[in-house]
């Protein structure tokens, strides 16, 4: 078995089956593939240069279990060139100019009583003049905080780690830092984790293994390689979606899944002498990437949370740009010629018995797996896949400027939201009080107006920008002057987009309502309202659109001023 030490690690890294020793970094580390794959986080060259540059201070890396916070200790004692093996549950170590740091590996993994006792070790060594990382989970660390240092000083603690910005907070006379890693975006992780995986480093004993023309994992590992833009790119993509609909993914389920996608769970003793294409259909990454053994579903990839999350997504249930080609032409040209050998050896034995489920399984490797040139039909397909709205939202979140028609796309679904009927023409958005229950009503209490030219789009960059190795911008209105703090985030983009077509949802994301609310409510304490003594402005829809009607009490009764 040529590279048989290499797959068995690979199949270490997933939970399917329950072998995931290796799904700990402290574990990996000691792994000698593991620096053949790691990934270096950006946030290790900022925290090494405060240790280096800054007095002495606290450092606090917190996050989800999972998301990578060992990892990232041990790059930093790396970078120091004062790792040591084995990493202890807390440590001190002295690096090339004569600095001292002590650290802690796991805050999490001690009892409540010893907690107190670690953090005012901490303390009292940071005022000794030694540098402190201390990695934990958010709860345990902030429940700490509390007993040690009071209630209003944890609250300051909770605020640096939603700010989650590189500047220092004193809290109690002792100066921290924190890294709250559960606000990364991990979707840039993908890109050299899987250039890392089927490196030739990696892969290059499987050339001239006898299985190698029969072996799903080594075609995997080609077929990705050979279309890795592609490939790429759709899960960076996929994985920015997740994280905009608030399924962010931990760098250890990302892992999992994309280790488990290119072994489909074999090992090189699994490989049979087989040359059908069924055998290497079955476990093809577009496959096993999304929880599939060929056609078939399998339940027991889906115990990857990445995988379920994925498949959640349905992305093989979207009609495609490239279903007509695909399913009535019957035209395969626009795939990559390996998988054309797949489909055209596959296409009488699936297509009349399972068509439904067949057509899916070409669709997962369309969208891996295509080789389409042309930047208009691949933004049609990003729209397939995602949304109409997807493509427009990288731009923005990539640093393009907010054009008329991204104005435009918010002036009427607020229009539609505060009244229920567009304003395209109109110089002005009424904003009204009215019922929330979503009928239209087409009389209206007219609180204010805006004109549409004191309404601006701008993008700002996000906190979390200091960690991260690429900006990105996030989408905010600008009324009066005064900046909206809640951001037009893609599923708002999208929903606007729905409104303006007419599209009617009764199952709307509580995290959406809250970001629809938020809008409205600044935009209503934006609003300047004219005081006028015993005066009523109604909105009235009439058979030409829009009208104002105005109220005034005389003598105890109100009459129409005007109309």
């Amino acid at each position: 078995m040529f590279n048989e030490e290499y797959i068995m690690f690979l199949n270490t890294l997933h939970n399917v089956g329950a072998k995931n020793e290796n799904a700990f970094a402290e574990s990996s580390y000691n792994n000698p593939f593991y620096k053949d794959i790691v990934v270096k986080r950006p946030i290790v060259r900022v925290v090494t240069k405060w240790l280096i540059e800054l007095s002495p201070h606290i450092i606090l890396i917190t996050g989800h279990a999972g998301d990578g916070k060992t990892s990232i200790l041990i790059q930093v004692l790396n970078e120091l060139s004062a790792f040591q093996e084995p990493l202890k549950p807390s440590g001190e170590v002295t690096y090339a100019n004569g600095k001292t740091c002590l650290y802690i590996k796991d805050f999490s993994e001690f009892s409540s009583k010893d907690r107190k006792s670690k953090l005012i070790y901490c303390l009292r060594e940071s005022k000794n003049g030694k540098h402190v990382i201390l990695v934990a989970n958010t709860g345990p660390l902030l429940n700490t905080f509390k007993d040690v240092l009071g209630e209003e000083e944890q609250m300051k603690l909770i605020n640096a780690i939603d700010a989650n910005t590189d500047s220092a907070v004193n809290i109690n006379g002792y100066e921290f830092r924190t890294v709250n890693i559960a606000h990364i975006d991990n979707s840039s992780f993908i890109k050299p984790f899987l250039t890392n995986i089927i490196s030739d480093k990696t892969f290059d004993k499987c050339k001239g293994c006898p299985k190698e023309i029969f072996c799903p994992i080594y075609f995997n590992r080609n077929i990705v390689l050979q279309n890795k833009k592609k490939v790429l790119e759709f899960l960076y993509h996929h994985f920015i979606w997740q994280q905009e609909h608030g399924k962010r993914l931990t760098i250890r389920q990302i892992i999992a899944q994309i280790s488990y996608s290119i072994t489909s769970g074999l090992e090189c003793k699994d490989i049979k002498h087989n040359d059908s294409k069924k055998y290497i259909f079955d476990h093809l990454f577009s496959n096993s990437l999304m929880g599939y053994v060929g056609i078939k579903l399998n339940r027991q990839a889906l115990a990857i949370q990445a995988i379920a999350d994925m498949h959640q997504n349905g992305y093989d249930n979207k009609s495609l740009i490239s279903d007509d080609d695909l399913f009535i032409l019957q035209n395969y040209s626009l795939l990559h010629p390996k998988i054309q050998e797949i489909i055209v050896d596959l296409n009488n034995q699936y297509w009349t018995v399972n068509s439904i489920k067949w057509r899916k399984a070409i669709r997962r490797m369309y969208i891996m797996f295509n080789i389409e040139m042309d930047d208009e039909k691949n933004t049609e397909l990003l729209k397939c896949v995602f949304s109409n709205k997807f493509p427009r939202f990288l731009e923005l979140r990539s640093g393009k400027i907010p054009n008329n028609k991204d104005k435009a796309l918010v002036i009427e679904a607020f229009s539609i939201l505060f009244t229920g009927y567009p304003s395209n023409s109109l110089r002005e958005v009424p904003i009204t009080l009215k019922r929330s229950s979503g009928i239209d009503q087409s009389v209206q209490l007219l609180y204010s107006t805006i004109p549409k030219r004191s309404i601006i789009l701008k993008t700002e960059n996000k906190n979390d920008i200091y960690y991260e190795d690429e900006d990105k911008r996030e989408l905010f209105i600008e009324v009066f002057g005064k900046i909206i703090s809640q951001p037009i985030t893609l599923p708002l983009l999208n929903y606007f987009e729905d409104i303006r077509n007419g599209v009617i949802s009764t199952n709307i994301d509580p995290q959406l309502t809250h970001g629809i609310d938020s809008i409205k409510a600044q935009l209503l304490s934006h609003c300047k309202q004219e005081q006028r003594d015993r005066i009523i402005e109604l909105l009235v829809m009439g058979t030409g659109g829009w009208d104002n009607l105005t109220l005034q009490e005389e003598n105890g009764n109100y009459v129409i001023v005007n109309f």
